[in-house]
C-alpha cells in the first residue's frame, strides 16, 4: 500500500522530501519505492510493445487463414456462382483491411 500512496503523490507533484514528511517514512526508502516504480514503469512499456506485436502478427494470420478458407469455397465445384462472388467480395475486403493505415 505503500508503493500505492507513493505513486499517487508523486504523480500529485510532490516531492521526495514531501512525501517522507507526509507519509512518516524515511527518503531514502521513497527514492528506493520511486526506484521500484519506475522499473515497473519500464517493464510495462516493454511488454506493451511486445504484446502489440503479438496481437498484430496474430491478426494477419488470422487474416490469412481466411482469405485461405474463401480460396477454398471458390475453388469448390459444390460452390453456388452467388457464394463464390460473396467470398471473392470478402477476399478483396481482407486485403482492403491488410493495407489500410
Amino acid at each position: 500500500m505503500e508503493k500505492n500512496k507513493v505513486r499517487e503523490m508523486l504523480t500529485r507533484g510532490y516531492s521526495q522530501y514531501e512525501i517522507a514528511n507526509k507519509l512518516r517514512i524515511n527518503q531514502p526508502m521513497i527514492s528506493r519505492d520511486m526506484y521500484y516504480i519506475q522499473k515497473k514503469l519500464r517493464e510495462s512499456k516493454e511488454n506493451y510493445g511486445e504484446r502489440l506485436y503479438e496481437v498484430y502478427r496474430n491478426s494477419l494470420l488470422g487474416l490469412d487463414e481466411i482469405i485461405e478458407k474463401l480460396w477454398t469455397i471458390i475453388y469448390s465445384s459444390k460452390t453456388d456462382d452467388k457464394v463464390k462472388i460473396k467470398a471473392i467480395d470478402l477476399i478483396i475486403q481482407c486485403y482492403k483491411e491488410s493495407k489500410v493505415k
